[in-house]
């Protein structure tokens, strides 16, 4: 123990990069399922991480003549954490944390069990080496007799050529790769999982900042798009409902093998089946809710249009104003609207009645 204690102490930050390093990639392969299509595509993932990590505990030492191995092991923790809740997302719902999902952290409330049905006695792995280090940062800060900091220039030179040559390669490999930031597996196997964090970052700045900029020129290119879909869009059996009450009902995670199913020789569905035998049934459709989950499935059904790539529109549009069904058939029509949502104890049915 002492001499491991030693070796850290010479080589904490190192160490320290190592270990991150090697639990990023770990996670990357065991964890997430990039599309790993060659060799080279697994050499890429063993690359992308260096460059940001040096990067990230740089921050806390080129300003200063000797290392601070508590702020250090605070990067460390960020970073770890940071890597963590994307296992404990990826896990749930198949993608990777964004900024404008961790503004939506409030809304979790309901999904204690859910969560904690996540954890894996495994993960502990990632975590066994927290308090060897924390010890050993510990000592070093009783002592106060902290390592000088490397050769700056050196350090980030070479932290800063990595993250170039990662983008570089990254973008011969796929040219329109920063314009597919809706292909978050693509972006993480490029550029790895804490640069990917940056670039979403980015994405998520430069939204306002074009909305802030945006000019008549801009307006009258959507209006005029609007207008021609208007005029070429039309709908055979138009006003066929005229008249009668409409209700949606919205279950929540319910998938298409559940219909026509039995299980010791009873129906999972039965209404939904006899429903299924006088409606319209399509079974051949492509999900459209993205990172909104739940919301962007009731704001499709309700407005008609396409969610947010990214975040919720509920969370990151609050202030703005749309036009759902309920709004025009009660303006144009006369009818009254209801929505009932079972969110306990029976989490995940909506169910919206719209009476003449």
């Amino acid at each position: 123990m002492r001499k491991l204690t030693l070796l850290i102490e010479r080589n904490v930050l190192m160490t320290l990069i190592i270990l991150l390093w090697l639990k990023s990639v770990i996670i990357s392969f065991t964890t997430f399922q990039l599309p790993l299509y060659s060799w080279f595509d697994i050499m890429v993932v063993f690359i992308n991480p260096i460059g940001i990590i040096m990067i990230m505990f740089g921050v806390s030492f080129l300003w200063r003549k000797r290392l601070s191995p508590l702020m250090l092991f605070i990067i460390y923790l960020l970073l770890l954490g940071l890597l963590y809740a994307n296992v404990l997302y990826y896990r749930f719902y198949i993608d990777f944390v964004t900024v404008s999902v961790l503004l939506q952290l409030n809304n979790v409330g309901g999904l204690g069990p859910s969560t904690v049905e996540l954890f894996s006695p495994l993960d502990t792995l990632l975590f066994v080496d927290v308090a060897v280090i924390g010890y050993v940062i510990f000592k070093m800060n009783r002592k106060k007799n902290h390592p000088v900091v490397p050769n700056k220039k050196r350090y980030a030179f070479t932290g800063v050529g990595l993250l170039v040559f990662t983008l570089v390669i990254a973008l011969i490999q796929n040219p329109f790769l920063l314009q597919t930031d809706y292909d978050r597996e693509e972006l993480v196997k490029s550029l790895g999982l804490y640069n990917y964090q940056l670039i979403n970052i980015a994405n998520g700045v430069k939204s306002p900042v074009m909305k802030a900029f945006a000019d008549e020129a801009d307006v009258k290119e959507v209006q005029s798009y609007i207008q021609g879909k208007e005029e070429k869009d039309s709908f055979q059996e138009f006003g066929i409902a005229e008249g009668k009450n409409v209700v949606f009902i919205s279950l929540e995670s319910t998938q298409n093998f559940v219909i026509n199913q039995k299980v010791n020789g009873k129906e999972i569905t039965p209404f939904l089946n006899e429903l299924i035998q006088d409606s319209f049934y399509f079974n051949n459709i492509y999900d459209q809710a993205a990172q909104g989950k739940t919301s962007d499935a009731e704001f499709m059904i309700n407005t008609g249009l396409y969610p947010l790539p990214s975040g919720s529109v509920f969370v990151r549009r609050p202030n703005n104003e749309f036009q759902s069904l309920p709004h025009i058939l009660r303006e144009a029509n006369g009818y009254t609207a209801a929505a009932f949502h079972g969110m306990m104890p029976h989490f995940g049915i909506e169910t919206i009645c719209i009476n003449r």
